[in-house]
C-alpha cells in the first residue's frame, strides 16, 4: 500500500522531469537527423550529445534521490 505523504509528491515530479526531458531530447534528436541527412558529421556528434545528456540526467537524478535519502536518515526514497 502506498503511504500518504510528501514522497510521492515529488516522486511523481521526478518521474514528470525524467519523462519530459527524455520526450525533449528525442524530439532535438529527430529534428537534427531529418535535416542533417547529408552531412552525416552532425549526426554522429549529435548522437554523441544525445547519449551524453541522458546518462548525465539519470546521473542527475540518482544522485538527488541518493542525497535525499541520507539527508532525511535513511527515510527517503
Amino acid at each position: 500500500m502506498i503511504k500518504k505523504g510528501k514522497n510521492n509528491g515529488r516522486n511523481l515530479l521526478n518521474l514528470f522531469i525524467t519523462a519530459s526531458s527524455y520526450l525533449y531530447s528525442t524530439t532535438i534528436f529527430s529534428i537534427i537527423t531529418l535535416y542533417a541527412e547529408e552531412a552525416y558529421i552532425f549526426v554522429y556528434i549529435a548522437q554523441y550529445i544525445y547519449i551524453l545528456y541522458i546518462h548525465l540526467s539519470a546521473a542527475g537524478i540518482l544522485y538527488t534521490e541518493i542525497s535525499f535519502h541520507r539527508r532525511r536518515g535513511g527515510q527517503g526514497v
